[in-house]
């Protein structure tokens, strides 16, 4: 932080901070900020690193607390669980005390989600992958699904009584049948982090700054690029297979 507006108070010049969204855009070596979306930055962690706490483990969180209200011992499935997002949910569920299912679509991101502590993980590239889950007894309390409108029809099925599938991805449409929803007691929620009103933002990042300095958290960075190769970092996020974040360094 190098400057600071007249009326803001709680933080100082100089402090190691991150933000949630800005004013300006971030793609530079300057952006302007809210107060109101911007947090101190845990000292465990890089600026790098930080550059991955705004969206995606704001994101998670929201998802896995305050949509879907999870908590320990709930059985959960992270769907696309090798992104930036799939990641940190994937880290939150653990260290919250869930059993966690995870699912990649290569042997890289089956690697990565062994990696971070995940025991079972299944491949949603294969043909009926959630089958041996579609019923009350082996399904799901929460699914975390990052695109829904290839995987709703089948997240359903795939939910124990009571479960519930938060959308936090999505780029089409999907047929379901509400039958599915209505036998199980279940609920569909949308998850989307440009609802969340700043005091909640708040409560998230202070939740998320402790298991930052302790380890608990961790981002995973796949590459990170100068801000020269930014045009090269947008192609690259739409590709398959992703493995954590993909980061912009902006030089001192």
């Amino acid at each position: 932080m190098v400057e600071l507006g007249a009326n803001v108070t709680g933080f100082e010049v100089g402090q190691r901070v991150y933000f949630s969204r800005n004013l300006t855009g971030s793609s530079a070596e300057f952006t302007a900020c809210a107060a109101t979306h911007t947090y101190p930055l845990a000292d465990a962690l890089s600026f790098e690193e930080g550059a991955c706490v705004g969206i995606p483990y704001t994101t998670a969180h929201r998802a896995l607390f305050g949509r879907a209200n999870g908590k320990a011992g709930d059985k959960v499935l992270v769907h696309g669980a090798t992104g930036a997002v799939g990641i940190a949910t994937v880290q939150l569920a653990l260290a919250a005390g869930m059993d966690v299912v995870a699912s990649s679509g290569t042997k890289e991101g089956a690697e990565l989600l062994r990696q971070q502590g995940v025991k079972t993980v299944i491949m949603h590239n294969e043909a009926d992958h959630l089958a041996p889950y579609q019923s009350l007894e082996t399904g799901f309390d929460i699914v975390i699904e990052m695109l829904a409108n290839h995987n709703l029809d089948q997240d359903l099925k795939a939910l124990a009584f009571g479960g519930c599938v938060a959308v936090v991805g999505n780029r089409g449409t999907v047929e379901i049948n509400p039958r599915d929803l209505m036998a199980r007691d279940a609920s569909v929620v949308g998850v989307a982090l440009a609802n969340v009103k700043p005091a909640e933002l708040a409560l998230i990042a202070k939740a998320l700054r402790p298991l930052f300095e302790k380890g608990v958290l961790k981002p995973v960075i796949r590459q990170s690029y100068p801000l020269t190769e930014l045009a090269q970092a947008h192609e690259d996020v739409l590709k398959s297979g992703a493995l954590g974040n993909l980061v912009i360094a902006i030089g001192e």
